[in-house]
């Protein structure tokens, strides 16, 4: 979490201060990877974490013929073992592609 106040950035981790820095040196190197960098890099990783590519889990899904988000989620968490991020990601591709 990233509280800012005046001229300081205070960044949060399980509610311990971690850092404080200028705002005007807030920037990438200090948040980590943007949501659209992690979807890529969870894309990417996909084949060597989990066996499969991003078209192979599109193909499970699709063949486990499931009607709702939450469904499609956790047959991917629970059956196939996959984490919850990759999990996240897969079916929001699928849901863009349908």
């Amino acid at each position: 979490m990233v509280i800012f106040k005046e001229t300081k950035a205070y960044i949060f981790s399980n509610g311990i201060l971690c850092k404080t820095v200028s705002v005007h040196k807030f920037n990438k190197e200090t948040m980590g990877l943007s949501p659209k960098e992690m979807e890529d890099a969870i894309i990417k990783n996909l084949q060597e974490k989990t066996g499969k590519s991003i078209n192979e889990w599109l193909k499970v899904l699709s063949e486990e013929n499931l009607s709702n988000k939450k469904e499609m989620k956790l047959c991917l968490k629970e059956k196939h073992k996959i984490g919850h991020f990759q999990a996240q990601t897969i079916v929001k591709l699928f849901l863009e592609k349908s």
